[in-house]
């Protein structure tokens, strides 16, 4: 008998589950900088940040250099939620990772976000250009209006 305990629904599981039907996949290159803006819908979108506690760490790095990757995600990057206009959350670069987002004010009533890929370089940390940087996430309502 597996052992239960309430944190282990928080837990990123080593699988991710499989996307409902409807989810939408958003693949975007990351060519405006960190952070960058991705809207998802009206009510909701992301800003892929990098929390640094010192930017030097890729002042003088190759801008193609990678700095973060699903199988090494690093601890200084995230997903900063943006729902109705204010701050809803974030989520770390995590493979698997999910959020639940509540949209209140809004006739979608929730929405989860799933990040499913990324390859971030160095030149994006420090600004705009095209670096090679890209993030894969998907998307889909948990009720209310498409």
């Amino acid at each position: 008998m597996r052992p239960t305990a309430p944190i282990l629904r928080l837990l990123t599981p080593a699988e991710p589950d499989p996307l409902p039907p409807g989810a939408t996949v958003v693949d975007a290159a990351l060519d405006g900088g960190l952070p960058e803006y991705l809207p998802l819908h009206p009510d909701l979108g992301v800003f892929v940040a990098a929390v640094l506690g010192r930017a030097d760490t890729w002042h003088d790095a190759d801008p193609a250099a990678v700095v973060s990757t699903p199988a090494d995600p690093g601890r200084t990057f995230r997903l900063v939620l943006r729902a109705g206009g204010a701050y809803a959350g974030a989520l770390p670069l995590t493979a698997g990772a999910r959020r639940t987002v509540d949209l209140p004010g809004s006739p979608r009533v929730a929405t989860e976000i799933a990040l499913l890929d990324w390859e971030l370089r160095a030149g994006s940390v420090r600004g705009a250009g095209r670096h090679g940087s890209r993030i894969r996430l998907a998307w889909w309502d948990l009720g209310g209006a498409p």
